[in-house]
């Protein structure tokens, strides 16, 4: 029984003897890794432990059989001295004559351009003046020849009397004839002074339809207006006598035949008064 203790007490120690040395082996074999993670881990303060390679070294060409070169690994385990500033020394700058003097400013080289020649002659073009056309003024026409005539109006006085007045006007002196009986047919002016007061018994409406003068007789011709008179006999001898007193103030005129329409009629109006032959101052 003693010895079968004693051999499983020595195997067992075999067996971890064995263990020991595999670890120990392991650890030798992996020292460089595991030394480097501890310093990366911060564990471990040194430098990063690197295997040294020596080259072979060159041998004389004399020698005919060259040793094989024999690596040697060697593991040394480097402490880290404090690093000391390196002072830096200030190297002086070679100076060129180039750069030591300054360069002169390049001035920019101006080029004479000359004007190109041409053999064509260019036109010179004048700025058209624009004439200001001033607006033709038509002609004035020559003052008309005027000349006066004398017309005649009807005043009637308190009593009721009939009297005749004789104004003056200005009329042009081509037809002073026709000029002057139109101007009795439009009645008297209330801006004349002279005709205030003045009237006129020919009917409303009258017209001149045409005039002439042959052998001391003038011939007028009115429309139907003048056969109609709202004043009776009266008014039919007072128009009668305005227009024979205004046509005889001319020298040429001694008599007037009326006409109604260019028909010559016997009696005018239906009280039949006489206009059937010229008449004159006198005749009424």
């Amino acid at each position: 029984m003693v010895n079968k203790k004693r051999k499983r007490t020595g195997i067992g120690f075999a067996v971890w003897l064995m263990f020991a040395i595999v670890i120990v082996i392991i650890f030798l074999v992996k020292w460089e890794t595991i030394h480097n993670n501890l310093i990366k881990a911060g564990l471990l303060q040194g430098t990063i432990i690197e295997k040294e390679e020596k080259q072979p070294e060159e041998k004389p060409q004399k020698q005919q059989k060259a040793e094989p070169a024999k690596k040697k690994s060697s593991v040394t385990l480097k402490v880290q001295e404090e690093e000391k500033p390196v002072e830096k020394k200030e190297i002086p700058s070679l100076k060129t004559e180039e750069t030591s003097k300054p360069k002169e400013e390049e001035k920019p080289v101006e080029k004479e351009v000359k004007p190109v020649e041409t053999t064509e002659e260019k036109e010179v073009v004048k700025p058209v003046e624009k004439k200001v056309e001033k607006p033709i003024e038509p002609p004035k026409p020559a003052p008309a020849a005027t000349t006066t005539v004398k017309l005649c109006f009807v005043m009637i006085d308190a009593n009721g009397s009939v009297n005749y007045k004789t104004v003056t006007r200005t009329v042009g002196k081509d037809s002073p004839l026709t000029n002057a009986i139109n101007q009795l047919l439009e009645g008297p002016s209330f801006q004349v002074a002279a005709e205030k007061n003045c009237t006129t018994l020919i009917p409303r409406g009258t017209k001149l339809l045409g005039a002439s003068v042959k052998d001391g007789v003038a011939t007028l011709n009115f429309n139907d207006a003048f056969e109609f008179n709202s004043e009776g006999i009266e008014g039919y001898l007072g128009q009668l006598k305005q227009i024979i007193n205004t046509a005889t103030e001319f020298s040429s005129v001694k008599s007037v035949q009326f006409l109604i329409n260019g028909q010559k009629k016997e009696y005018l109006g239906s009280d039949g008064v006489w206009i059937g032959t010229p008449l004159g101052r006198g005749s009424l």
